[in-house]
């Protein structure tokens, strides 16, 4: 809320300000800093709405069962593939790749993804939980070709 009142100030302020300036650096860094409360705020709303949905869908479900690879990978950052349960990993597609918002260690296990298994663009986020109860990674769902190239380019160590 504080940057959303901020950024309703500081917009039109940096904006008089750069109208009395000459073309050039410091003209474009004083609406730069006018808008940046309000990016921040826009981002902000963004990760709410990610969170919110994540909580929905560990409360709510559906619940499915699947056997996940989790791997960090430039440029990719972290995912995790899942796939049917009882698939040879290794020769199989996932049918579904969560894209992590943090860096992760590397994981085989046996989990169970909370959410919808098709991808969402409202809030999109899905947890993915181990068979104990413990957060493998809470994220948002990619479309099925990046899936497909994520998987594809990863490299097995």
């Amino acid at each position: 809320m504080f940057l959303a009142i901020a950024s309703i100030v500081t917009i039109p302020v940096g904006l008089l300000l750069a109208r009395n300036l000459p073309d050039g650096p410091a003209r474009g860094t004083i609406i730069g800093l006018g808008c940046t409360p309000f990016v921040l705020a826009v981002l902000l709303v963004v990760a709410a709405q990610r969170s919110r949905g994540g909580i929905r869908a560990l409360e709510e479900g559906p619940y499915l069962s699947a056997d996940a690879v989790r791997w960090t990978q430039r440029p990719d950052g972290c995912n995790i593939a899942l796939f049917t349960p009882g698939d040879e990993i290794s020769n199989a597609r996932p049918f579904a790749v969560v894209r992590l918002p943090t860096r992760q260690p590397p994981i085989v296990a046996r989990v169970w993804l909370c959410g919808p298994a098709e991808r969402d663009r409202r809030s999109g986020a899905v947890a993915v939980i181990d068979e104990f109860g413990g957060v493998v990674g809470a994220g948002h769902l990619v479309s099925e070709s990046v899936a497909l190239k994520r998987w594809n380019r990863r490299v097995v160590r």
